[in-house]
């Protein structure tokens, strides 16, 4: 058996049976990420869209240590072409990835990451447009450190009641904090 790294799709409808199905990589143009940790994908032109996807044309995949940036492929043309990596200040291990469109057309990405012996939450701007190079410039922004011991690893949104004010996020990536890293 041999195992092929990348994000691979599994057909498209649920599984019904107990039939095999062959694992199909994504089709990459450009630079294919290099060690995959975490993916996520947004709607953000309207006029493009992979077949299937219900309008998502936007794959945003963070890497861990064999690249340690954020990775942006938009649909163009039947496959998913790369836009960029940003390579993250001073190169932590990058293992979630949320985020989400924002009014003005920019994405909020937010990632959890190994520096040294500390795991941090994240949170990256990028404000590029549908079809440009991805720009996070200088807005990384350490939200939170999880403190020796402790890990951030997966990242939700956690719903919010009417009227409360944004702290979703964060709450989400803190209910994660009490899993103890090695026991």
């Amino acid at each position: 058996m041999s195992i092929t790294t990348g994000i691979q799709s599994y057909g498209s409808s649920l599984p019904t049976g107990t039939a095999n199905v062959t694992p199909e990589n994504l089709a990459m143009s450009g630079n294919a990420p290099v060690e995959a940790h975490a993916f996520f994908f947004v709607d953000r032109s309207v006029s493009a869209g992979a077949t299937g996807m219900n309008g998502l044309d936007t794959l945003y995949i963070a890497e861990g240590s064999g690249g340690r940036a954020i990775r942006k492929y938009e649909w163009f043309n039947s496959e998913w072409t790369a836009r960029g990596g940003a390579y993250t200040s001073g190169g932590p291990n990058l293992f979630g990835l949320i985020g989400q469109t924002t009014l003005d057309a920019k994405v909020n990405l937010f990632a959890s990451a190994m520096v040294g012996n500390n795991n941090g939450l994240y949170s990256f701007v990028d404000s590029s447009s549908f079809g440009a190079n991805i720009n996070l410039g200088a807005s990384q922004t350490l939200l939170a450190q999880a403190g020796e011991g402790f890990t951030f690893r997966g990242l939700a949104f956690v719903p919010e009641p009417a009227g409360a004010v944004g702290a979703g996020t964060v709450v989400g990536a803190l209910l994660l904090r009490r899993r103890r890293v090695g026991g």
